[in-house]
């Protein structure tokens, strides 16, 4: 990182007041900024530039009381998580190092938590909006986009013929991660998989016998109701049933 290591520092134990011979502090030094001893092994920061010789840190100095010390003000960090960077020459690089490490550390345990920095809104982004979260369980899988996308998806629904043989269904299907709107729903049937008397596997094939396949109360944002129908004078028979279908449903997690 950029670092102001001109002159020496006086440091004393449990206080926070830093002074210095031969610094420029004022112009070369912010609130926020790093500060480190060298061979001490701790970052501190900045909490005020008092003057060109004194700076007072946003806690009290935990070492030995020492003068002429050589010291490194860090003034470079990302944007916008202030993460220390590292650059050529920097004094005291494995205390920059493990910094860094622990406030990343820190931000990723925070976004598992579920708390303020889970929202990716000012997230860095490379190609497009990161995704965020994914996962799966007993419902099928899901995947979410930073700004605010959410695809679900399932690859087993079985559908079989219902008393009248005017349609078939599948169970409900609750949404492996809910909505917080209405979402898009597709079913996609799996081609030429079929029945025990192979009527519906060959009508199917053609496409004579569907007269619609869709989702039934497609506005819920929990679970959806799966629905195939037949034709107007044609009706599937008790065998009949078609499986591996995949569903898909696209909308918004927040």
């Amino acid at each position: 990182m950029s670092q102001y290591k001109t002159g020496t520092a006086t440091v004393t134990n449990n206080s926070p007041t830093v002074t210095g011979t031969n610094t420029l502090w004022l112009a070369n030094v912010t609130a926020g900024d790093s500060f480190t001893v060298a061979g001490d092994g701790v970052m501190y920061y900045v909490a005020s530039v008092d003057t060109d010789t004194q700076v007072t840190l946003s806690a009290p100095y935990a070492g030995t009381t020492a003068s002429g010390v050589v010291y490194a003000i860090g003034t470079g960090f990302t944007v916008p998580d202030s993460f220390p960077e590292m650059s050529q020459g920097d004094i005291e690089t494995a205390t920059i190092f493990t910094r860094a490490m622990r406030k990343i550390q820190g931000k990723f345990s925070s976004i598992l938590a579920g708390g303020s920095d889970a929202n990716f809104t000012s997230m860095p982004q490379v190609g497009g909006d990161p995704i965020v979260e994914s996962g799966s369980n007993a419902d099928g899988e899901w995947t979410r986009w930073a700004d605010g996308t959410q695809i679900c998806y399932k690859t087993d629904a079985t559908f079989t013929v219902i008393s009248g043989g005017g349609r078939m269904e599948a169970p409900d299907w609750d949404y492996p991660s809910a909505f917080s709107a209405t979402p898009a729903f597709t079913i996609n049937l799996f081609p030429g998989v079929g029945t025990g008397s192979g009527a519906w596997n060959n009508a199917y094939r053609s496409q004579a016998k569907v007269s619609f396949v869709g989702a039934r109360d497609s506005g819920f944002v929990k679970a959806v109701q799966l629905r195939i129908y037949a034709i107007a004078g044609e009706s599937f028979v008790e065998s009949d049933f078609v499986d591996n279908n995949s569903l898909t449903a696209v909308g918004r997690w927040q």
